[in-house]
């Protein structure tokens, strides 16, 4: 294909991509169902348990999936409690029993019904005790199985992609009946992607439960309601678009306009398949909805224009059209499909890993990193495979059977990634720095004011400042001592201390839990006695890193970002690089096809001078030789096949008067 037919292939491809984000909703969705409130707050101490908690989400929950249960620390029993929807199904209500003096653990698993995603997690809360630790909401991974399912429907739609771009941009250099073979495979790649779709819907609908779809609202709300069920439905009907275009009576007359026609539906059909598989998923994850689909279909239409337009072209062994011409169309695929798949692979993963952290200690970024470095090889073997097509019109099959080796593995690897958690969340982002609690009061004739550090559950220190207003001051104060006491009376107070120029450090104070705490502050002046200072002190939770190393709390996203240039320009510089290699080839074949005919022309120039000057002799031989230089190859043809003829019929009489 000519590089302004390719120029427009791929200027319209990203104006249909920009279109394509247009039209899809804004805003930010999680696609993971996380706790944004609670009405009882996590690890919260109170003297008596609520009769209700209620769970708010940061988006909707199928509430008939929820399943939530209470956990007696004490005796580790376990009950299965009721719930009910409010606020449109974005907050679960919870019904307590009666409940004694004890430690809680309160544990949920709620289902998102765009992506049907399992997120688990679990408060707790003690009743005249200090509450037991918890867990941080997290998504529940998908069976192993799942995932190879995953990676053959994305196998499929690749393939699918590959096969339907190859019609669009050299289908002239296929003959009709491998141009056919081609436009069936993408039918049966479409196939393929929807029945797997469909099995992967049924292991989603397994995780949440049978039971929960056992009414045909409840089905319709799956099908028509979730991104999974969507895509099968219509999947299905653009698979079925495939077929019927497959379908359509060619005649002679009008083969050529029907295949362009068609092909081109069938370009515009997977690109629309493509959409279906971007949205939804980990789309949402760590921005909006827009962008993320859009980077995820540049990133769907980058592979299947690369590696499916390879396996196509690989699977036609028997080809019987312009095999050069087709491999030198995927090489100039491959050099744009692997920019963009390693611009927006990178640009995603700032997405779906929040920090360094993440990245290095979670599976979701060792995946990622693997999936990196698998390309980073991938590259390697198209870039030699380009350079043998640039040379001799055709690559190695061991470089092509190592390339769509190395291909199927990556396809694994973002399948798995796919039904991963992302490492985005409040676990992996630097813990809040303490926040001292200051209070002040007045006692008397005296301004007493208390910092404690770090407010937070453990060993605590007071800071105490006490200032006398009075001049002459009645008397000194010869001790401090500071009391806390929660909510159920139990107490933690510290042993006086003397204070030294009116301020007092007293340490020593462990709270066992958070929560609201009454703080009173015992002056001791003997010249003029006065009364305890009160105040309110609020003990915040500690916060516990949820990972088991802690690299580096930096973001990730720049580091992404900065990633994704340089492999843009380094892609950038090879394929000019290759360009060069082109242009160079190109003229050492003109040169060696220009060689011939001129030696060839130059010779029988001069033949057809000599027989010109032996014939004509005198002036005749010079306007021979002057026009020797202008005659053509057609003429000199005609010339030596008269030439041959008359030696041949003069060898036939010389046979002939021999044998007389």
């Amino acid at each position: 294909m000519r590089r302004h037919a390719w120029a427009r292939f791929a200027t319209r491809g990203a104006v249909a991509a920009g279109l394509l984000a247009l039209a899809m909703p804004a805003g930010t969705a999680l696609a993971h169902a996380n706790v944004a409130s609670t009405s009882l707050a996590d690890g919260a101490v109170v003297e008596e348990a609520p009769a209700t908690i209620s769970l708010s989400f940061d988006e909707e929950v199928l509430v008939p999936s929820a399943a939530v249960t209470l956990v007696h620390v004490a005796d580790g029993s376990a009950d299965t409690l009721a719930v009910t929807a409010a606020d449109g199904g974005a907050t679960v209500v919870v019904a307590l029993p009666a409940l004694a003096d004890g430690g809680y653990v309160l544990r949920f698993g709620v289902v998102d019904p765009a992506d049907l995603h399992r997120t688990v997690g679990s408060i707790s809360f003690g009743v005249g005790v200090a509450a037991p630790p918890s867990e941080s909401g997290r998504q529940v991974a998908m069976p192993w199985w799942s995932t190879l399912v995953r990676a053959s429907g994305d196998a499929a739609l690749l393939f699918g992609v590959g096969a339907s771009a190859l019609l669009a941009m050299c289908g002239a250099a296929f003959v009709a009946a491998d141009r056919r073979r081609v436009a069936v495979w993408a039918v049966w790649a479409a196939v393929a992607q929807v029945v797997a779709w469909t099995v992967v819907l049924l292991a989603e609908c397994s995780t949440i439960g049978w039971s929960s779809l056992s009414s045909l609202s409840s089905v319709t709300d799956v099908l028509l309601g979730s991104e999974p069920g969507r895509r099968v439905v219509i999947g299905a009907q653009m698979a079925a678009g495939l077929w019927w275009l497959l379908r359509l009576p060619v005649t002679a007359a009008s083969a050529r306009v029907t295949s362009r026609v068609s092909s081109r539906v069938s370009l515009a059909l997977w690109s629309a398949m493509v959409l279906l598989a971007s949205v939804g998923g980990h789309s949402g994850v760590g921005g909006t909805v827009a962008v993320g689909a859009m980077l995820k279909w540049v990133h769907l239409v980058a592979l299947g224009v690369w590696l499916g337009s390879i396996a196509v072209v690989a699977a036609l062994r028997n080809h019987r059209g312009d095999r050069s011409t087709v491999w030198r169309t995927v090489g100039r695929c491959s050099v744009v499909g692997l920019a963009g798949t390693g611009v927006t692979g990178l640009l995603l993963s700032g997405r779906t890993v929040e920090t360094v952290t993440g990245l290095l200690s979670t599976r979701a970024g060792a995946l990622g990193l693997v999936k990196m470095v698998g390309l980073c090889l991938l590259a390697v073997a198209g870039g030699l495979n380009a350079r043998r097509v640039v040379r001799s019109g055709l690559p190695r099959r061991h470089l092509v059977a190592v390339e769509l080796g190395l291909a199927a593995v990556l396809v694994v690897i973002a399948a798995s990634l796919a039904g991963t958690p992302p490492a985005v969340g409040e676990a992996y982002r630097a813990l809040p720095a303490a926040e001292p609690q200051i209070a002040t009061a007045d006692a008397a004739d005296l301004v007493v004011s208390a910092t404690v550090e770090p407010a937070r559950p453990g060993p605590n220190l007071v800071s105490v400042s006490v200032l006398d207003t009075r001049r002459p001051s009645p008397g000194a104060v010869s001790s401090v001592r500071v009391v806390f006491a929660d909510a159920a009376g139990h107490e933690v107070a510290s042993d006086p201390v003397v204070p030294v120029d009116g301020r007092a450090e007293v340490g020593g104070l462990v709270l066992p839990g958070p929560g609201t705490w009454t703080m009173s502050i015992e002056v001791d002046r003997p010249a003029a006695p006065v009364g305890p200072v009160g105040s309110v002190v609020e003990i915040s939770a500690t916060p516990v890193a949820r990972v088991r190393t802690v690299v580096s709390d930096r973001e990730w996203w720049p580091f992404a970002a900065l990633a994704a240039l340089g492999w843009g320009v380094v892609v950038l510089v090879a394929s000019r690089r290759l360009g060069r290699l082109r242009s160079t080839a190109a003229l050492r074949s003109d040169r060696r096809a220009g060689t011939e005919p001129e030696s060839t022309v130059e010779t029988g120039a001069v033949m057809v001078a000599g027989a010109a000057r032996s014939d004509g002799g005198g002036d005749g031989g010079q306007a021979a030789h002057g026009d020797a230089a202008v005659v053509d190859l057609e003429q000199l043809l005609e010339l030596e096949a008269g030439r041959v003829g008359e030696a041949t019929v003069g060898h036939e009489q010389d046979e002939a008067c021999a044998g007389v």
